[in-house]
């Protein structure tokens, strides 16, 4: 995950004059009224072709890129609502993901409402691109089906709040909630989730303290509800960081201390960044984690990659 500027977000010329009479007209409906709404909305405003190719780039200049996962999006193009528009009554979150999640952290999150946030339909800056599979309920085509117990991920309309929250009501009440799930535009969200050479997403926050606690819960929760352990995931992000550790050791390291070129090692570092670490591409986040993880055994790279050029 990398963090994904909003207010880059260039409006096409007639969508927000729509987008404000549509919520208009939401205003006076009845909450029944809004999911018959929803339910027959074709071609949204969100999924306009205009819309799509502003709000794209954001992410990649490159490619389509899911913002969650930081793949390569293959299949059809999600604009997920990061607030749902609408929730789906009969649909738990604890019992979509018992089986990933424990009692540690279903203890710190909030029974979640039922209403949805219909009045954030239209608001451009609820909106992330995403794949098919990071959004919908989607099985990991990788685990045997015979597994029952494999259930369904993907965010869906889940968004789970942590216990206490208040609940919007209005857009004006955002501030006020403590969400749970990591959100690519939101700045230092995404420097909270790490990844190893094995291609697993984990996190180093434990329970000592209440915020890192709070902080843990935030991690495996994401982790589970965007599908980030899917197998195919993990082997791509493992097969960056071997690409990454190769590059380090095969030539920056030769470049450094076996032909003593400067010049090489410069050169080799702007390449780096352009191929690896750049959020235009595929998985950057492993990258910057991998320079992380070598620095403790190789003190050079501290001098060629300080700390401040690997933010995520």
């Amino acid at each position: 995950m990398r963090y994904v500027d909003l207010n880059r977000l260039v409006i096409p010329a007639g969508w927000q004059s729509k987008a404000n009479n549509t919520l208009a007209d939401l205003q006076i409906k009845t909450q029944e009224e809004r999911r018959i709404f929803f339910k027959n909305l074709t071609n949204p405003l969100w999924k306009r072709p205009d819309f799509v190719r502003a709000i794209l780039p954001l992410g990649s200049t490159l490619f389509r890129k899911c913002w969650y996962s930081e793949s390569r999006i293959t299949d059809d193009i999600d604009i997920d609502h990061f607030r749902p528009k609408g929730k789906d009554a009969n649909k738990s979150f604890k019992t979509q993901f018992q089986e990933y999640l424990s009692e540690n952290e279903f203890e710190q999150l909030e029974e979640e409402s039922t209403r949805g946030w219909w009045f954030l339909a239209f608001e451009s800056k609820n909106f992330r691109v995403c794949s098919c599979f990071r959004n919908q309920s989607r099985h990991d085509t990788s685990i045997a089906l015979a597994n029952l117990k494999n259930r369904a991920k993907g965010k869906s309309d889940f968004f789970p709040l942590k216990k206490g929250s208040s609940v919007a009501i209005n857009a004006d009440g955002i501030e006020n909630e403590i969400n749970c799930l990591l959100d690519p535009c939101k700045l230092g969200d995404a420097e909270f989730i790490s990844f190893d050479q094995f291609g697993n997403a984990y996190t180093i926050y434990d329970d000592s303290t209440e915020e890192r606690k709070w902080i843990k819960c935030r991690v495996l929760t994401s982790i589970a509800v965007y599908h980030l352990d899917e197998h195919d995931l993990i082997e791509f992000r493992k097969k960056k960081w071997k690409y990454c550790k190769d590059f380090i050791y095969d030539k920056m390291k030769k470049a450094l201390f076996v032909d003593k070129d400067i010049d090489e090692v410069r050169r080799l570092k702007q390449e780096f960044i352009t191929e690896f670490l750049d959020a235009n591409h595929e998985f950057s986040a492993v990258a910057i984690d991998c320079i992380r993880y070598y620095k403790d055994e190789e003190n050079w790279l501290e001098r060629v990659f300080p700390k401040n050029t690997l933010s995520k």
